[in-house]
């Protein structure tokens, strides 16, 4: 029983601190707006209907602001982050789960795609990444390589998609951002950004696309570049979607997809695998803006 307009404020006020440059002044009252939170979202007649073990999923169907909220960083009465106990992920609908495609592939073969051929965090993120999951299983496109055709015809049969460039999505139309992947790589196309509703028109069926350093403003209180965004993903094959909400220090996020993608090789599903790699993150650093960024929207497995 809590107001749209404080929920607004409280979450708005997250993602700010979430993006700022002083995390010790903000750490504090951060911990204050998610303890709330987690008691105003998840009052005791909610909480008696919740698995009590961490075996069985928890699937959140947001709305609104709530898009942009860090599920997995509320903190309950005992001063416990929620995915210290519960498994979660999120859907921006039933439907979306109903519809779902079954798995695309049981092998973890990847795609890394980025236009961006200058070498820097992108490469490394892959180069970490490669290095877990195995050189023969990861196909690379950088630069011109990573024109949106490219892509849609190298992503076919591969298990997971994964672009590591820096994506901020419009509150206002998500589907007008632009993305970090050129146009047709014929002519004078190949020089030309696509935007996200280019990439949400193409076939590109996988069990993960995964955008490892998007962010959203604080001002989108009505969630639509998390909603919108996701939900495009959905509409082109995308089984899970894997997203952040603020850009994460370059280091906590690599450690943290790389832990990621170890589970994954071990056999263990999405949700459970940003599960593990989300509690060995925070068991080094529990300032949530350190490790809880991504949001995972999909069946979780």
């Amino acid at each position: 029983n809590v107001d749209r307009a404080r929920l607004k404020s409280q979450v708005s006020a997250l993602l700010v601190s979430a993006g700022g440059a002083n995390a010790a002044n903000s750490s504090e009252a951060d911990r204050v707006t998610l303890k709330a939170l987690y008691s105003e979202l998840l009052p005791k007649a909610v909480r008696q209907f919740m698995p009590n073990t961490a075996e069985q999923m928890i699937v959140i169907v947001p709305d609104g602001p709530l898009y942009n909220l860090p599920f997995a960083a509320l903190i309950d009465e005992q001063g416990k982050f929620f995915v210290e106990n519960h498994l979660l992920t999120m859907t921006s609908s039933m439907s979306v789960l109903m519809d779902s495609q079954p798995r695309i592939a049981q092998d973890l073969s990847m795609l890394f795609a980025n236009s961006n051929s200058t070498g820097g965090g992108e490469q490394s993120e892959a180069s970490q990444i490669t290095n877990v999951v195995g050189s023969d299983r990861v196909t690379t496109l950088y630069g011109k390589d990573a024109a949106i055709d490219h892509v849609e015809e190298q992503a076919k049969g591969k298990a997971v998609v994964h672009f590591p460039a820096r994506l901020q999505l419009i509150e206002s139309n998500p589907l007008r951002s632009v993305l970090p992947i050129l146009g047709d790589s014929s002519g004078e196309a190949a020089a030309k950004k696509v935007t996200a509703g280019t990439f949400c028109g193409t076939s590109m069926p996988s069990d993960l696309i995964v955008w490892s350093a998007s962010s959203v403003s604080s001002k989108d209180v009505r969630g639509n570049g998390v909603k919108i965004f996701s939900r495009g993903l959905n509409y082109a094959g995308a089984r899970n979607v894997l997203m952040s909400l603020w850009a994460q220090p370059d280091t906590d996020r690599m450690d943290e997809l790389v832990n990621f993608y170890k589970s994954k090789q071990a056999g263990l599903g999405p949700a459970q695998s940003l599960r593990k790699a989300q509690l060995s993150a925070l068991s080094r650093d529990r300032s949530p803006r350190n490790w809880a960024a991504f949001q995972l929207l999909g069946p979780g497995n």
